[in-house]
C-alpha cells in the first residue's frame, strides 16, 4: 500500500518555537522543504497559504483549485494535498498546531472559523483588493517569527487571531450559505461528521445517525441542509467517495475489492456512483496517481 507521508511541524521549524507555529514565504518554504512538500502528503497541523503571484493548481482531498494571485487556502490536519505551480509563484505560508491556537487565542475556537468548521466547506478563498491588508499582517507576522523581540510569542498569536478574523469575514461575504450562525446546529453537525467517520462503511442510512443524535431523520436532514447546503445522503456519499479516492490512489487492490470494503456488494452500482461524483471512471482516476 502506498502511504501518504504525514508531515509534522518539527520537520519544518528550524527556529525551535516549540514546534507550534511556522511562518515563511511560499518560495522559501518550497526551496527549503521541497523533498517533503512537492509530493502528495498530509499534515498533523493547520495550514493557511495565501498566493500573491504565480499560477498552477492546488489539489486538496482530490479536488483541484486554481492557484492565482489572491487565492488563499485553508487545510485541516489529515487532509491530503499537493500542488503544481509556475516558477515565479509566491505568497505566504502559516502553519500551526491546535494547541498553539487553543492556548493563545481563547476568544475563538478553531471550529467556529468557517474555513475550519467542516471539511465539506470549500477550502479556498479569493482575496480581492479590499482584503489586501491581510498581506500586511502576513508580512508583519513573518518578521515577528524571524525576530527575537520581547513578547514575540504573544504578538504572533495576536496577529494570527487578527488574520483569521479578517479571513472569516471575507469568507462569510464570499460564501454566506456556508457560515453557520446557529451554534446548536453547528455543534450537532460536527458530532454527525465524527460519527460518519467511524460508521460510514457499515451504516449509510440517516436513521442510524438520527437515532444516536436523539432526533428525527427529518430534523437531521434539516441540520445538514442549513449547515452545508447538502442533504444527509449527499454528505455520507461524499465521505464514501473520498475514502474510495484514498484507496484507489494508495493501494493496488482491485476495484471490486474496494467496492466491497466500502460496503457495496454490487460493483456496477459503486462504479456508477463514483463516476457520477468524480466525473471520471475508476480506471481513469487511478491513472492520475500512478
Amino acid at each position: 500500500m502506498r502511504q501518504f507521508p504525514i508531515l509534522s511541524l518539527y520537520q519544518l521549524d528550524e527556529h525551535g518555537e516549540e514546534h507550534e507555529l511556522y511562518v515563511n514565504t511560499f518560495s522559501e518554504h518550497i526551496a527549503k522543504h521541497h523533498a517533503h512538500v512537492l509530493v502528495p502528503h498530509r499534515h498533523d497541523f493547520y495550514v493557511t497559504v495565501m498566493f500573491t503571484k504565480g499560477s498552477g493548481f492546488h489539489e486538496i482531498d482530490f479536488q483541484r483549485y486554481i492557484i492565482e494571485p489572491g487565492a488563499t487556502f485553508f487545510m485541516q490536519p489529515g487532509q491530503i494535498h499537493h500542488w503544481e505551480f509556475t516558477p515565479e509563484t509566491e505568497g505566504y505560508v502559516v502553519l500551526h498546531s491546535r494547541s498553539f491556537f487553543e492556548l493563545n487565542i481563547r476568544s475563538i475556537s478553531l471550529e467556529k472559523l468557517p474555513f475550519f468548521s467542516s471539511k465539506l466547506n470549500t477550502p479556498k478563498l479569493h482575496i480581492s483588493d479590499k482584503g489586501k491588508n491581510n498581506m500586511v499582517i502576513l508580512s508583519d507576522l513573518l518578521k515577528e517569527f524571524e525576530s527575537r523581540k520581547l513578547f514575540k510569542h504573544t504578538r504572533m498569536a495576536m496577529l494570527v487571531c487578527l488574520l483569521y478574523i479578517n479571513f472569516a469575514r471575507l469568507y462569510a461575504e464570499e460564501y454566506p450559505n456556508l457560515v453557520q450562525q446557529n451554534t446548536l446546529y453547528a455543534n450537532k453537525f460536527r458530532e454527525l461528521e465524527n460519527m460518519i467517520d467511524i460508521h460510514f462503511v457499515l451504516e449509510k442510512g440517516v436513521e442510524f445517525y438520527a437515532e444516536r443524535l436523539n432526533m428525527s431523520s427529518r430534523h437531521l436532514n434539516r441540520i445538514c441542509k442549513q449547515v452545508t447546503g447538502r442533504t444527509f445522503s449527499q454528505i455520507i456519499t461524499e465521505r464514501i467517495i473520498l475514502e474510495a479516492r484514498h484507496l484507489i490512489s494508495s493501494t493496488d487492490i482491485s476495484f471490486n475489492e474496494i467496492a466491497r470494503q466500502l460496503g457495496y456488494e454490487e460493483y456496477s452500482y459503486f462504479s456508477k456512483l463514483f463516476k457520477q461524483y468524480c466525473g471520471v471512471n475508476l480506471r481513469d482516476f487511478k491513472l492520475r496517481y500512478m
